[in-house]
């Protein structure tokens, strides 16, 4: 029965928290979206995840003891709804409203168990390539959409960003996964033929923090597998041909695109075009210009929000100048800072950045002296760690490029699944 909920209680935590990008897909082949559909989808999924783990004994201890982080995280969320009160109309209740569920997921996330984790990680990997290889066959078919400048979505998501994660994150699992575990050629190829459709969606998506996520995550994954190989605590010296082939092909692939996107006679194809355009914007990015100036602006359009929130934060230092009283600033650490100053910084960011040093810590212990669970396989061991890699690097991208802590439910969920490890580090050794 506890095998049923652990199974059953990581599946709706997977549909939550990148099973969205499915959604998407799926409610824009039907072309079915009303308002309340998306709000309800993430709430059902949430209180899914509640009802089956509640009565798993480790994860209702883990929900139910209370740390003085946690305590942070629990202000700072009251204060924030408490500050919202005071927005224009425009926003209505629907701010309050996700705010109030990517929290929540945020709070559930923290307590999950060791093996709720690993499934999470199984099941999203599974929904993300289904969404990626839906959404590459509707590309090729002329189906999918798009913006004006041509970057896709999914479905009825509308929005480039959630393509772009959705398809570095099917990358990046689909990578661990191949890395890792001796699996059967089968099995390999399906992780090719999803890996593939991630980085090609990734790349149509135009969105360019989530292809510098994929890069990240993989040269972490090839690190952190290096580091797992030969460490002094593991037998296994020999390092296995699949993590050369993956390397080869993966390699192979980006300096093919790399040719591609660059070829003249091939650039008359709409792929071409896409893949051209998305390292156009990336390059952009460093170089701040361009022969038109339009890519240059986007990337400069940048730097003017993040010099206008940090001056907000100088006026206000102490407790801010309120939620997005000195706009949006695309990166959740600056929105802190100008929203709600010294106070916000305290409640916030400070506790994230120490659980990243107990991550590092965390990562190179390669006896596991610092984590009470780790009693599996060495290789579910390293999983374990390269996929909180993952999501840490999803967490720094997508919060430091575009989301804040009000309106991306990738942020939220994310340090939830975060701190989820933070609670298992054992002080006593």
């Amino acid at each position: 029965m506890t095998f049923n909920r652990v199974t059953i209680s990581s599946l709706f935590m997977a549909l939550h928290f990148h099973g969205i990008g499915l959604y998407f897909v799926l409610t824009g082949i039907v072309n079915f979206k009303p308002s309340w559909l998306t709000a309800s989808y993430q709430l059902i999924t949430l209180i899914g995840f509640l009802v089956f783990s509640i009565r798993i004994k480790e994860y209702k201890k883990k929900l139910t003891k209370i740390r003085l982080f946690d305590i942070f995280y629990i202000l700072f969320i009251v204060i924030s709804l408490f500050e919202m009160r005071k927005l224009d109309t425009s926003f209505g209740y629907l701010l309050p409203l996700y705010f109030f569920t990517y929290s929540l997921s945020l709070i559930l996330l923290r307590a999950t168990v060791y093996r709720q984790v690993l499934l999470i990680f199984q099941y999203t990997t599974v929904l993300t390539s289904i969404a990626s290889v839906l959404s590459l066959i509707q590309f090729l078919s002329g189906n999918l959409g798009s913006v004006a400048d041509g970057r896709i979505y999914l479905g009825t998501s509308g929005n480039p960003i959630i393509a772009g994660y959705v398809g570095a994150y099917t990358l990046s699992c689909c990578f661990l996964l191949f890395i890792s575990k001796k699996l059967s050629n089968n099995s390999n190829i399906i992780l090719c033929i999803s890996g593939i459709s991630g980085l090609a969606v990734c790349m149509l998506s135009g969105t360019r923090s989530s292809m510098l996520f994929a890069i990240s995550s993989m040269l972490f994954i090839l690190c952190s597998s290096i580091n797992f190989r030969f460490s002094k605590s593991t037998k296994l010296k020999i390092f296995p041909n699949h993590v050369f082939l993956s390397l080869i092909a993966f390699g192979s692939l980006i300096l093919i695109i790399l040719f591609t996107a660059g070829n003249i006679e091939l650039s008359n194809y709409k792929f071409f075009q896409s893949i051209s355009y998305t390292f156009n914007r990336l390059f952009s990015t460093f170089t701040a210009a361009t022969s038109d100036g339009s890519f240059g602006a986007s990337a400069l359009g940048r730097v003017e929000d993040y010099e206008r929130t940090y001056n907000a934060f100088v006026d206000q230092p102490i407790f801010g100048n309120g939620v997005y009283k000195s706009g949006y600033a695309h990166n959740f650490a600056l929105q802190v800072a100008a929203d709600f100053g010294v106070l916000g910084i305290c409640l916030f960011i400070v506790p994230f950045f120490i659980w990243i040093y107990q991550f590092i810590v965390i990562l190179f212990d390669n006896k596991n002296q610092h984590i009470t669970s780790f009693r599996s396989k060495e290789i579910e061991r390293n999983i374990f760690k390269s996929y909180f890699g993952i999501v840490l690097l999803q967490t720094l991208f997508n919060g430091g490029f575009h989301g804040d802590l009000y309106r991306s439910f990738f942020v939220l969920a994310g340090v939830g699944i975060l701190l989820s490890m933070s609670t298992e580090i054992n002080h006593d050794r």
